[in-house]
């Protein structure tokens, strides 16, 4: 996979969590948890902010823009789904087509520690299971994502790893935008239409 670095683009309500284990996950969350970002923090400007765990910097976006609106924390209507706990914040976002990023802990004892080769999150023989819930709060076409990647800065995204959200007409069929996987340069589209207000994404991410 080698992703130290996770960006999210344009406008979304957004709560992350990253998930991992030594073995493929029986379920989502447990004792096995290495990176969560529930954005409990106050509501405000998203950069530079520092919640959760599993991190190895604060938030940064674009031109460290503190605009708000822009990319910001709010609290006025949570994500919610069933056995997801959070503080009552979450990220939202998307200003002048500037995107946000965070760098994850991959140092030598940090919380990727077991899953690093070179430096980078990938270890032969591992997997890690990566979720976000995700909501789209305006009816656009444009690309809403959260892409998990080995550039820097965090917020700018050059190769990839794999993205999830929506990706415009690549995710619309039949008229109807679906929430999608983006690996490869080809987008997959899930069951889940931008109409069911959320997207619970649970992806097992074998390291390589």
């Amino acid at each position: 996979m080698q992703s130290p670095y996770i960006t999210i683009l344009r406008r979304i309500g957004l709560l992350l969590i990253l998930v991992g284990s030594l073995l493929v996950p029986q379920q989502f969350f447990g004792d096995n948890t290495v990176a969560i970002e529930s954005f409990s923090q106050s509501a405000g400007p998203l950069n530079n902010t520092n919640g959760g765990s599993g991190w190895a910097a604060p938030w940064q976006v674009q031109n460290n823009k503190v605009d708000v609106p822009g990319y910001n924390i709010a609290t006025v209507a949570p994500l919610n789904y069933p056995g997801i706990s959070h503080g009552g914040g979450y990220a939202i976002g998307g200003d002048a087509w500037q995107t946000a990023g965070r760098l994850l802990d991959t140092s030598a004892g940090g919380a990727f520690a077991p899953y690093l080769a070179n430096q980078l999150i990938g270890s032969r023989g591992t997997t890690l299971l990566f979720g976000a819930l995700m909501r789209q709060d305006i009816s656009t076409e444009d690309q809403m994502s959260v892409t998990l990647h080995a550039g820097n800065p965090p917020w700018w995204v050059t190769n990839p790893g794999v993205s999830i959200g929506y990706f415009g007409s690549g995710s619309d069929s039949g008229g109807i935008r679906y929430w999608s996987l983006l690996l490869g340069g080809v987008v997959r589209w899930s069951s889940v239409s931008q109409h069911s207000w959320w997207c619970k994404s649970a992806l097992a991410l074998p390291a390589r």
